[in-house]
């Protein structure tokens, strides 16, 4: 029995009319006829009575129309399963980003989970340092991070996202020392800072900035992570510089955000991935990703 056969069958029953199914389907009502008869010699039963005063179902076309049915949708579900399958719509997607991309990673996951919902997602977030291990052992799918830093790599193809800029983050109490485009007053607190080991391709920019400031003699305090340099600035320890979609995990009431004027505040993010993937969610997220931001 094939598709068409079935589908002639559930909608006889339904009509108990071949001109008109026939009709339906524009196929001749020979035609019609010899497809059920083929499918009344598969099963071996008689699945339509047919005389002067009409059609009707027999018995045995009674107790088969429920399978049909069934065996209908299991067909139509399976095309649509492998049409999901054929465009990267289900499977798992494993992404990697930096603390610095978080916030954007997280807008563009939120957009494709909503157009694929049946894509298993596994998100991982960490300093630069971490992920370069990460893209040196080929563990993620995708990687949002700063371009330089992926750049970096011959083996990654990547398109830019949405820029962000460094900003001053400073306790409330601190704010009179500083403005976007003047930095000066911070002179006189440390400056709370990642290792160059866990921000090997953002920190470089900092110290820029520092320098161009003229903060470049201010104490420093090294922290491991971001999380524990917003705990420190939120306790008044000192300042620090971190992109702007950063402040979304710090306390609003405690810690002032204030992005810094200059093109040499700006920092250019980007999305990965390996150039030999043949992963169709991963096409998928990257068309995504251009849809989102076509670029400057």
């Amino acid at each position: 029995m094939d598709k068409n056969q079935l589908t002639y069958f559930v909608s006889l029953t339904q009509a108990l009319n071949f001109s008109r199914v026939a009709k339906q389907y524009f196929i001749s009502q020979p035609a019609l006829t010899n497809q059920i008869a083929k499918l009344e010699a598969e099963l071996g039963v008689q699945l339509f009575n047919r005389s002067k005063h009409g059609v009707s179902l027999t018995f045995a076309g009674s107790e088969f129309r429920q399978y049909a049915v069934n065996i209908l949708n299991q067909m139509m579900e399976a095309e649509s399963r492998m049409n999901d399958v054929s465009k990267g719509a289900v499977g798992f997607l494993d992404i990697s980003s930096t603390a610095v991309a978080e916030t954007v990673m997280t807008e563009y996951v939120a957009v494709f989970h909503q157009r694929f919902p049946c894509i298993h997602i596994r998100m991982d977030c960490g300093n630069g340092g971490h992920q370069v291990g990460l893209i040196n052992q080929r563990a993620f799918d995708l990687y949002f991070s700063v371009a330089p830093l992926l750049r970096s790599f011959d083996t990654i193809e990547t398109i830019p996202l949405r820029p962000d800029r460094c900003a001053v983050y400073i306790n409330r109490r601190y704010a009179h020392l500083v403005r976007p485009d003047d930095l000066s007053g911070l002179r006189a607190l440390p400056h709370i800072m990642e290792s160059s080991t866990n921000a090997p391709f953002l920190l470089p920019k900092i110290l820029d900035i520092l320098s161009l400031h003229g903060l470049e003699s201010c104490q420093k305090i090294y922290y491991p992570q971001a999380g524990t340099i917003f705990s420190a600035v939120q306790a008044g320890l000192g300042f620090a510089i971190l992109p702007s979609h950063m402040n979304l995990a710090v306390w609003p009431e405690d810690i002032l955000v204030v992005p810094i004027a200059g093109e040499e505040a700006s920092i250019e993010l980007a999305l990965g991935w390996h150039r030999d993937s043949q992963k169709n969610a991963v096409e998928e997220f990257i068309k995504l990703a251009q849809e989102l931001y076509p670029g400057p």
